[in-house]
């Protein structure tokens, strides 16, 4: 996954499309978390999207959570499978949202693409979004972890 962060909570600005209703714009948190960034969680806020930053006080209403997908190969993508149900030892910010389908996260978090649909309870509402990355104060990147060197520390001479 060079070149893609495995962990972060980033503020991305979406167009929402549900089935039976208007399209409507939307402050998402998004979080990248677990090994390997195994986990997705995507927080509708219930704050309209408009200006170029988002506003600090974003809170999650209801959340989804998707899980990576691997190829054959081994190596990881930035593709993700919705959840019907929390992970044993999973907890989520809001009511959490059983929902299939997939997602696929742009290089470097920047951009996201998703559809599915939510599950019983939900009327089994058809959903897509598209979103985009925006500046956000409340904004957290997992740095990565340092190179280990096997640089070794000689302390006095063993000349006699």
């Amino acid at each position: 996954m060079a070149g893609n962060i495995l962990g972060f909570v980033i503020a991305m600005r979406a167009r929402l499309e549900l089935s039976g209703a208007k399209t409507r714009s939307e402050w998402l948190i998004v979080a990248r978390w677990g090994k390997s960034g195994q986990y997705l969680s995507i927080s509708c806020t219930g704050v309209s999207a408009r200006g170029a930053v988002a506003p600090i006080g974003l809170k999650p209403r209801s959340t989804a959570l998707a899980r990576l997908v691997r190829v054959h190969n081994g190596h990881a993508e930035n593709s993700f499978s919705l959840l019907q149900r929390l992970p044993r030892g999973v907890a989520l910010a809001g009511e959490f949202l059983r929902t299939e389908g997939v997602v696929h996260l742009g290089e470097h978090a920047n951009q996201a693409a998703a559809a599915g649909r939510c599950m019983p309870g939900r009327a089994h509402a058809r959903w897509r979004l598209a979103a985009v990355r925006v500046a956000w104060a409340g904004e957290f990147i997992e740095s990565p972890t340092p190179a280990t060197t096997n640089a070794r520390l000689t302390l006095g001479s063993r000349n006699k």
